[in-house]
């Protein structure tokens, strides 16, 4: 009797078949949805320092007292000089990162990225509801330097849904060809 031949081995079924349904498509969408929401509001930044326009007015930054740093308050960015002669014990160079309210509702949260200590790089975000603006801008002792905006708002995310979308059928019916093709191959 002739010895029997070897079967065949394929890679396992299982990574295919759960790419290939239809409860995978939400998992793809979201993915896409974040990744180009969040494309289109670094795309659409905004260079402060070449003069472009604030995606949002008024700017509210934070500013500290010199004696206490861990004690915030947010001004108006287009008063803040005015402030900072009224009150001399304020400062605008703000610890390595923390969070304010601000005036109108939401929050203001910043972080140093850059600089040195005299005048460190700061990105401020401003978080009210589904909106954020986020402005870097370079804090000196009795003044701010604005260098960049972007915001990610609505529009941004109405076109990550359309892109999500759009991304989760094509992937989903490409996994679909490719399970069909090979359930056609093995029968």
């Amino acid at each position: 009797m002739p010895a029997a031949s070897p079967r065949p081995r394929h890679p396992p079924r299982w990574p295919l078949r759960l790419a290939a349904s239809p409860y995978f498509a939400p998992v793809v969408g979201t993915a896409s949805m974040l990744l180009v929401a969040h494309a289109l509001s670094h795309l659409r930044a905004r260079d402060l320092a070449a003069g472009d326009a604030l995606h949002a007015t008024p700017l509210h930054v934070p500013v500290v007292a010199r004696e206490d740093p861990r004690a915030a308050v947010a001004l108006d960015a287009a008063e803040l000089s005015a402030a900072l002669e009224r009150w001399p014990s304020l400062t605008p160079v703000v610890p390595a990162s923390g969070n304010v309210a601000a005036p109108g509702g939401g929050r203001l949260f910043w972080r140093r990225i850059g600089g040195d200590a005299d005048a460190p790089i700061v990105e401020l975000e401003r978080k009210r509801g589904l909106e954020t603006h986020v402005v870097r801008y370079r804090a000196r002792d009795g003044a701010i330097e604005l260098l960049a905006s972007r915001r990610l708002g609505m529009p941004e995310v109405w076109w990550g849904v359309a892109a999500g979308v759009v991304a989760a059928f094509l992937f989903w019916f490409a996994m679909r060809r490719i399970l069909v093709s090979r359930q056609r191959l093995r029968a």
